[in-house]
C-alpha cells in the first residue's frame, strides 16, 4: 500500500476525496500511515468517518460502513448539485462567453528554489480597501502547486508591446520539465522574493494570498496586494487583441463564404492558440490540444481550397521560389509536438520552439498528393501488407490504408505513412541481423503506448519519446 500511494504521489494525484477503511487486526497504525501519505498530496480532502476491522464485521461496524457510504454519497450528490445548478447546457451557446473581454497576464510564484509562472487570462480587483484581487488558476499547472505551497504570487499585466515569444515561453511549456526563467532577461524579484517581467509588461502587482475556492477545474485564490507598480503607459494586451496582432497568422485555409462552406471538405482543424494541427476531418468534443493543453473549443477547421494548394502556405507567398532563382521553401515536422517549421533547410542546431526538440526529430513534409500518388505507386509494384508511421513508428496491418485514418499513437493522418512490403520486411531483418552479427539484439515495449526500444539493455533514466513515461513502464518482449 506504501508503495501504491507513493506512486500515485509521484504522479501528482491531487484534488480527491479519500474514504480509509483499515485492517486494524493486521497493523492498527496502517490507517493513520495512510491518512499521514495522503495528507502530504495536494488538495486530498480525507473523509471523517473512517472504519477499523478487527474481526469480522459485526452491527457496530456495519453501521459505520453505512455512515461512510452516506458521507461518500453526500459529497458526490453534493457536487453534482452544485455543477448542474451551474449549468444549462441547452440554454448556453460558448460563443457568448467569447464575448466578454479578457486581459492577459503572466503569473509567477516561488517557494523553496522553485521559481515557475504561466500565462492566465483571468485576474480582477476584487475591493479598494483594502486592495483585494482574485485569479483562476488551472489545477493542472505547476504555477498552482507553488502557489498553493508558498501562497504569494505575482502578475505581471502584458501590454502591446509585448511579443510571440513571452506567450511561447510561459504559455507552450511546462514548468515541470524547464525552468522557464532561467534564459529570462527581463526578470526582477519583488520584494515577496518572486520574479516579475519588466518587457512587455506595463505593471506589476505582488499579492498574497487569503482564501482560495475549489471550482471543479480552476482553483479561485483570492489574495491581498502587498506591492504594485506602472512600468509603461502602453495599453494592456487583451485576449482579442493577442489573437488579431500579436499571433503570427498560420496562412491556413480557416474561412470559407458561403457558397463555398457547402463544398468545402474540411481537412483538419489548428488551434487558435499556439498553432498546432489536428489531422482529419473530425475533431473529437474531448480533445485536448498536446502543446497548450486547451480543448477543443479552441480550435477552427481548416478547409480544403479549390486546388487543394494552401494547405500551411501563406497565401501571400504563393509564387514558385524555383523560378525567381531562390531555394524552394520546404516544411518540417516536428515529431514530438507537431509543430510545423518552413525553411529551405533546417539548421543542424535548430530547436522546436514549442517544446523545444531538437533538429533530429523533425521530419520533412512532402506534398499530400504526391505523398499518396507515389505510395499507390509503391504499393501496386510491391505485395504490401502493412503501413508504418513515419513519425512515432507505428504498424498498421492490412494490404489497404483508409485515406481518413488517424495513428492510435501520434495522431497523425495517413499521409504520414509509408508501405511496407514482405521485401521490405526482409531487407530490414537481413539488415538488423547483419547490424548485430551474432549479438541478440532486445526488444522493450512500452506498456502505456506501444513504442518500442531496441538494444541490449533498457537504460534506467530512459524516457518513452511517445508518451513520456520512464523505464519501469518498459517490459521485454520474448524472443
Amino acid at each position: 500500500m506504501e508503495y501504491l500511494l507513493r506512486d500515485l504521489a509521484e504522479h501528482n494525484l491531487s484534488f480527491r476525496k479519500v474514504a480509509v477503511i483499515e485492517n486494524g487486526s493486521w497493523n492498527p497504525k496502517s490507517g493513520e500511515k495512510i491518512k499521514k501519505l495522503l495528507s502530504e498530496m495536494n488538495g486530498i480532502t480525507i473523509l471523517q468517518n473512517n472504519v477499523s476491522f478487527y474481526s469480522s464485521p459485526d452491527e457496530e461496524t456495519c453501521d459505520k460502513l453505512k455512515k461512510l457510504a452516506k458521507e461518500i454519497f453526500d459529497s458526490i450528490r453534493g457536487e453534482k448539485s452544485s455543477s448542474s445548478s451551474a449549468s444549462n447546457k441547452g440554454n448556453i451557446e460558448k460563443e457568448a462567453l467569447f464575448k466578454l473581454s479578457y486581459g492577459l497576464f503572466v503569473l509567477s510564484s516561488s517557494c523553496n528554489g522553485r521559481d515557475n509562472g504561466c500565462i492566465i487570462n483571468t485576474a480582477m480587483q476584487i475591493t479598494d480597501t483594502p486592495c483585494r484581487i482574485a485569479i483562476a488558476l488551472n489545477k493542472n499547472n505547476y504555477t498552482h502547486d507553488i502557489i498553493s505551497e508558498s501562497g504569494v504570487f505575482n502578475i505581471s499585466v502584458i501590454s502591446r508591446k509585448a511579443g510571440f515569444d513571452i506567450f511561447k515561453k510561459f504559455g507552450f511549456v511546462s514548468g515541470r520539465d524547464t525552468d522557464k526563467f532561467s534564459d529570462c532577461s527581463d526578470k526582477k524579484r519583488s520584494s515577496n522574493g518572486v520574479f516579475y517581467l519588466t518587457e512587455g509588461i506595463n505593471a506589476y502587482l505582488s499579492a498574497s494570498v487569503i482564501s482560495s475556492v475549489d471550482c471543479g477545474t480552476h482553483t479561485l485564490f483570492t489574495a491581498d496586494v502587498t506591492e504594485a507598480k506602472v512600468l509603461d503607459k502602453e495599453a494592456s494586451a487583451t485576449y482579442e487583441y493577442y489573437f488579431s496582432d500579436i499571433k503570427p497568422k498560420s496562412g491556413i485555409n480557416t474561412s470559407q463564404d458561403s457558397k463555398k462552406s457547402q463544398k468545402a471538405k474540411i481537412k483538419g482543424y489548428i488551434c487558435r492558440i499556439c498553432g498546432f494541427i489536428y489531422e482529419g476531418d473530425t475533431l473529437p468534443d474531448d480533445f485536448i490540444c498536446p502543446i497548450c493543453n486547451h480543448t477543443a473549443d479552441d480550435f477552427e477547421p481548416i478547409y480544403e481550397s479549390d486546388d487543394d494548394s494552401d494547405y500551411g502556405k501563406n497565401n501571400d507567398d504563393e509564387k514558385n521560389t524555383s523560378e525567381s532563382g531562390k531555394k524552394e521553401e520546404k516544411k518540417y515536422l516536428c515529431s514530438i509536438c507537431g509543430y510545423v517549421h518552413s525553411a529551405s533547410e533546417l539548421p543542424d542546431d535548430f530547436k522546436c520552439p514549442a517544446c523545444g526538440a531538437s533538429a533530429d526529430m523533425f521530419v520533412p513534409v512532402v506534398d499530400v498528393n504526391t505523398e499518396k500518388a507515389e505510395s499507390k505507386t509503391k504499393a501496386a509494384q510491391k505485395n504490401v501488407n502493412s503501413y508504418i508511421c513515419k513519425i512515432c513508428g507505428y504498424v498498421y496491418e492490412g494490404d489497404t490504408l483508409p485515406d481518413d485514418f488517424t495513428c492510435p499513437l501520434c495522431g497523425v493522418g495517413a499521409d504520414m505513412f509509408e508501405p511496407v512490403s514482405d521485401e521490405d520486411k526482409g531487407a530490414e531483418e537481413s539488415a538488423a541481423k547483419a547490424k548485430a552479427g551474432t549479438k541478440n539484439v532486445n526488444r522493450y515495449v512500452c506498456k502505456i503506448c506501444g513504442y518500442v526500444y531496441e538494444g541490449d539493455t533498457l537504460p534506467d533514466d530512459f524516457t518513452c519519446p511517445l508518451c513520456g513515461v520512464g523505464a519501469d513502464m518498459f517490459e521485454q518482449q520474448p524472443d
